[in-house]
């Protein structure tokens, strides 16, 4: 979980403009083969935008970190 929690972190501050960057293909090569479904991806998104909510983000700055997630959403579903 601990590493889980640290690839999170890094990929929200990648997505949130931090120095943080993953290469072209890092993401997708990370997550093949878990099987990751869109209706997986959907609920994650929703706790995190719950969660981001929660800790005070704005309706405009919710917006735009899902809209930058999103860009991600075809390396992260995959088939196993």
């Amino acid at each position: 979980m601990p590493a889980l929690m640290d690839h999170q972190l890094k990929f929200l501050g990648q997505v949130l403009g931090g120095p943080i960057q993953y290469e072209v293909g890092e993401l997708k090569t990370a997550h093949a083969g878990l099987g990751i479904t869109a209706d997986d991806y959907a609920k994650v998104t929703r706790i995190l935008a719950m969660n981001l909510k929660d800790a005070g983000f704005e309706p405009a700055d919710l917006e735009q970190v899902m809209n930058e997630i999103s860009k991600f959403r075809g390396d992260i579903i995959g088939s196993p």
